[in-house]
């Protein structure tokens, strides 16, 4: 009986990629977001699996790569990822990436010594580069017992920029701690900040280290 890995294997080889699976992401390049300075991913193979700590950068990796393609406009039922949608610049969170921060993304194509390349940058107060992406169907699923903010489409991600400050209320150091052991790093201070817009009210847990804050929508 043929072994399927070997199968799938030989066809995601370079001179059969592009004729089996098109304009797939052959690397991404990412500068500046959350722990990640500067990171190179080179896809190999065709099911890619990225293991590490909390706070590694293992979503920013696959929540990036989500923002590489336009979805095809005969699909619906889908939506298509951009940059702010993973990481939202607010109040409460002002600094979500740097002032260079960029993602470069390289596809297959028919010549596997020129592959496309395409970055998507920050341009003053939007990202640009997303007008020559192949189009591909992509989809999001988050496994976790604690439903991270960007999934249950709360205020602190989707009306980010509109957010007013309230009141700060403080997470005991007995917390921080535990908080600390379970995402591997432990944290200089953390509270809550009462965050509004309109009508609604919530909080958004806040940590600092070494000198600079950290939303929850930062942490993993």
């Amino acid at each position: 009986m043929p072994d399927p890995r070997i199968e799938l294997q030989s066809k995601y080889l370079p001179p059969n990629r592009y004729a089996n699976f098109g304009p797939s992401l052959k690397s991404i390049r990412i500068r500046g977001f959350r722990g990640i300075n500067d990171l190179m991913v080179d896809f190999q193979y065709p099911i890619t699996a990225i293991s590490g700590l909390n706070g590694a950068g293992k979503s920013t990796v696959g929540q990036l790569c989500l923002g590489g393609y336009r979805k095809p406009p005969t699909v619906t039922g889908i939506k298509r990822f951009y940059v702010r949608d993973f990481f939202p610049a607010s109040a409460a969170d002002p600094n979500p990436f740097g002032p260079g921060s960029s993602v470069v993304f390289e596809y297959n194509t028919t010549d596997i010594n020129n592959p496309q390349t395409l970055t998507v940058a920050r341009a003053n107060t939007e990202w640009s580069g997303y007008k020559r992406q192949p189009e591909r169907s992509c989809y999001y699923i988050g496994f976790t017992i604690y439903i991270p903010k960007v999934e249950q489409r709360d205020l602190s991600v989707y009306r980010g920029s509109q957010l007013a400050l309230g009141v700060q209320r403080p997470i005991a150091d007995a917390v921080r701690q535990r908080v600390g052991r379970i995402l591997g790093q432990q944290y200089d201070a953390m509270h809550f900040q009462g965050i509004t817009h309109g009508q609604r009210q919530g909080e958004l847990g806040i940590a600092l280290r070494f000198g600079a804050q950290y939303s929850e929508n930062r942490l993993c």
